[in-house]
């Protein structure tokens, strides 16, 4: 998997997500929202890659993203960011 694909893979599970979906809509934004975004919407963006073992070269790679959340509240940011660590990072987030 490149890091093309999995850049549209975050991406297409995350609107793909029908309870942050049911609180922030389409408005899912990699690397900066659009101009005209209305709150609560959510904001995430992707470092690059670097060889997990580098002892070995089998292609192992780890990547970190960061979601940012805009919301009213602050409880509201944080349902909205549960979702999202419940996508990737309580055990049904495997690629």
């Amino acid at each position: 998997m490149t890091l093309d694909d999995l850049k549209e893979e975050i991406g297409t599970r995350l609107l793909a997500k029908a309870g942050l979906t049911a609180l922030v809509g389409s408005k899912i934004y990699l690397g900066v929202a659009a101009n005209e975004s209305q709150i609560p919407d959510v904001v995430w963006d992707m470092g690059g890659t670097e060889r997990v073992n580098k002892q070995r070269d089998d292609g192992g790679r780890k990547a970190n993203f960061t979601v940012t959340v805009y919301a009213e509240t602050w409880s509201a940011a944080n349902a909205i960011a549960q979702l999202v660590e419940d996508e990737f990072v309580n055990g049904t987030g495997e690629f």
